[in-house]
């Protein structure tokens, strides 16, 4: 009777952590990356002082985005965060983390974001931390069925949000400084 008892403990105990390991495809996982070269007329220097004052407008908190900062290199490296809605439950809302590299050089500057990292608003059964964003299939786990249709919706609000950066990047590149106010 007491291996039954303990048998039966340990075979829900297995049960339980087995639901909420998520399997993941044996297929090759490539990391979503966006990538963009933008040409400018402007020096090293220049492009490097308007991204950097584009870093410092675009984000809440320029000192806690930046993880590097070199201007003699002309290169900016940053965290930046935004929230990814799909439906009209909150249960599969998340937030989006990602890295956003920019490198300046004479004439260009490459923008780079990557890392995209998905981690769930409220975490319940519904809804789980997915974790790095890849061109491939959706992560699947028990039972929940719109995984798919909410990985391909995470893709491109991810490709969408990354264009609207760098778009938003390359206009304040062609902003003229106006030295006469």
């Amino acid at each position: 009777m007491k291996h039954l008892i303990l048998s039966l403990g340990l075979l829900l105990l297995v049960l339980q952590t087995s639901c909420g390991v998520r399997r993941v495809s044996n297929e090759p996982q490539t990391p979503l990356v966006v990538d963009t070269i933008l040409q400018t007329d402007l020096t090293q220097k220049e492009a490097y002082n308007k991204a950097a004052e584009w870093v410092a407008t675009s984000y809440n908190s320029a000192q806690h985005v930046r993880q590097l900062d070199d201007k003699e290199l002309g290169t900016i490296i940053g965290k930046g965060v935004f929230q990814h809605k799909y439906g009209n439950s909150s249960n599969i809302w998340g937030n989006i983390h990602y890295t956003i590299i920019i490198k300046c050089k004479d004439n260009r500057i490459r923008v780079t974001l990557q890392d995209f990292s998905h981690e769930a608003l409220i975490k319940s059964t519904l809804s789980k931390d997915l974790g790095l964003v890849n061109t491939g299939k959706q992560p699947e786990w028990g039972h929940i069925k719109f995984v798919k249709a909410y990985w391909a919706d995470l893709q491109r609000s991810c490709k969408a949000y990354s264009q609207t950066l760098i778009t938003d990047l390359n206009n304040a590149l062609k902003n003229k400084d106006d030295e006469n106010w």
